[in-house]
């Protein structure tokens, strides 16, 4: 993996501290903040313990020298444990310090950058787009090499491309049991939500007596790019096809791949961040029916 911090600097680090403190179930009693902090850039708490953190952004290992006073500083804003939160890594003269503080009964907590890198994976992909241009720079396609091609929506409505960093939140792919046909849909929210065939809550009688039963399963397109929640989506065609006694209309096939051609150029790289911690998640794809 290249040098995925270079570009953050100290203010950014701090931040980016924050919130992976807060991922691991951190409350954040002091943010950041502007200016001399006095040694402390963030006081944190997690089991009954208060923390100080400091956070040192640097290519180099971090010695003695630029962490002093570490007892003195918990104690002046009555914290029993320090965390370091380093970028690189640690001599082994401030390791012999960090060890000589748990010998006196404060709790220390490492997090350097190898352990910081294992950390990512695990986190929410909007919180480390705010961080690092690798994410950023999704939202320009630079997932190829070739030249990008943007997804107008299917309904026809004047969106010209529901991939763009603007119409991303706000669009969707879709699948519709008709009767016996699947339909593979894609476009806005909007226009798939106020499509009669799309929405239960629109449907006149005339349209309903057409099918013997109705049902809509859909994704945001924020969150199928997730390789995960790409895979369930591709399972459920499977299960749809599988047990629902359809066969896919003329379509089908037309669409599928021209949507999955397009998704390929914003997909989230595997190892950055994921749609929703599995504890959050109530489900990933939702379904109404008659």
């Amino acid at each position: 993996m290249r040098d995925v911090f270079k570009d953050l600097n100290d203010e950014d680090w701090e931040n980016f501290a924050q919130d992976v403190l807060f991922h691991l179930g951190y409350t954040i009693a002091l943010g950041p903040s502007v200016g001399r902090d006095d040694g402390v850039d963030l006081i944190v708490e997690k089991g009954g313990q208060r923390f100080i953190v400091s956070c040192k952004h640097h290519q180099k290992a971090i010695g003695v020298s630029q962490e002093k006073d570490i007892r003195d500083r918990m104690e002046l804003n009555l914290c029993s444990g320090f965390i370091a939160f380093y970028s690189s890594s640690v001599t082994s003269g401030l390791k012999k310090k960090f060890n000589k503080l748990r010998e006196l009964d404060f709790k220390v907590v490492e997090y350097y950058r190898i352990n910081i890198l294992d950390i990512i994976p695990t986190m929410m992909g909007f919180v480390l787009e705010k961080y690092f241009k690798q994410v950023h720079d999704l939202y320009h396609h630079v997932n190829t090499g070739m030249v990008y091609k943007p997804l107008p929506c299917v309904m026809e409505c004047g969106c010209n491309d529901i991939l763009s960093k603007e119409a991303l939140p706000w669009s969707m792919v879709t699948l519709v049991k008709k009767g016996n046909k699947l339909c593979f849909e894609y476009g806005c929210k909007e226009c798939l939500g106020n499509y009669p065939e799309h929405n239960i809550g629109f449907f006149e009688p005339e349209i309903i007596g057409r099918f013997d039963f109705v049902e809509i399963y859909w994704m945001e397109l924020s969150q199928i790019r997730f390789f995960e929640e790409y895979f369930k989506w591709r399972d459920l065609i499977d299960l749809c096809l599988e047990y629902l006694e359809v066969v896919p209309d003329d379509d089908f096939y037309k669409n599928f791949s021209i949507f999955n051609m397009a998704l390929m150029q914003i997909m989230v790289p595997q190892g950055w961040g994921v749609w929703l911690p599995a504890e959050y998640e109530v489900t990933t794809i939702s379904l109404m029916s008659i």
